[in-house]
């Protein structure tokens, strides 16, 4: 069921192309972790200054490498 409402919900970018919100003030990234049957995983989140999430990601595993594209990209 999650992967059939995943399909169907817009990433960051076409959110921004479709509703042109609002995002202002500060960009503040925050990392959880979290298991998923036994395997760790890491999320970052980054938020505009009300709280919008402006940007989201999960790693199935922590490389630096793509931890500097999510703040590249």
């Amino acid at each position: 069921m999650v992967n059939q409402i995943a399909k169907c919900s817009k990433g960051d970018i076409k959110i921004k192309q479709e509703y042109n919100p609002g995002w202002q003030g500060y960009l503040t990234v925050d990392d959880k972790y979290f298991s998923v049957n036994g395997e760790k995983k890491l999320i970052l989140i980054a938020t505009d200054s009300i709280g919008d999430i402006v940007h989201l990601e999960i790693f199935n595993e922590v490389e630096q490498r793509k931890i500097d594209q999510f703040f590249i990209l």
